[in-house]
């Protein structure tokens, strides 16, 4: 199996309820929607492989769990440009 850096959906979202509390949540748009997206994929395998969402779940991760994405080209874009 591969090793890699990035964190697990399980990862993000144990570090999400450890720093939000279950009356914030409500209280805002953003977190609930964090929220549901990261309980919805903890509900695959709990949790435990890589998913990198789109942009607006990403915007979301990286301003509420202080966490971004590595930017990986894939190899047949990494070709094209050599």
């Amino acid at each position: 199996m591969m090793k890699t850096t990035e964190k697990t959906v399980r990862q993000l979202f144990d570090e999400f309820k450890q720093k939000y509390t279950t009356d914030q949540i409500p209280a805002s748009v953003e977190l609930s929607m964090l929220f549901k997206h990261l309980q919805y994929h903890c509900s695959f395998s709990n949790g435990n492989y890589v998913h990198v969402p789109g942009p607006q779940i990403q915007g979301l991760i990286q301003k509420h769990l202080n966490y971004s994405f590595k930017k990986t080209k894939s190899p047949a874009i990494a070709d094209r440009t050599s």
